[in-house]
């Protein structure tokens, strides 16, 4: 019951995740973390891979975010009057 609990509310924050990872990639992109030197990048052979890394880990979790399991869309029934 507990890791039920802890699994339908703690670990399903994937839009957090999502916007955390973009903010790093941005930080990264212009050389605040992951770089030698601060800014902004003048060729496309400049561009810090780990910022690529950040952005594709951001739609991954922007995918599972807005994904339904079978089990967890609601199926609406339509009620029959007699």
């Amino acid at each position: 019951m507990i890791i039920k609990h802890l699994c339908l509310n703690h670990f399903k924050k994937f839009l957090r995740a999502a916007v955390y990872s973009f903010v790093a990639a941005g930080l990264s992109f212009f050389g605040f973390i992951h770089a030698a030197s601060i800014g902004f990048p003048t060729s496309f052979d400049t561009i810090n891979p780990v910022s690529i890394g950040y952005v594709c880990f951001g739609l991954v979790m922007l995918f599972f975010h807005y994904y339904k399991e079978p089990s967890e869309k609601e199926t609406k029934k339509v009620a029959t009057t007699e």
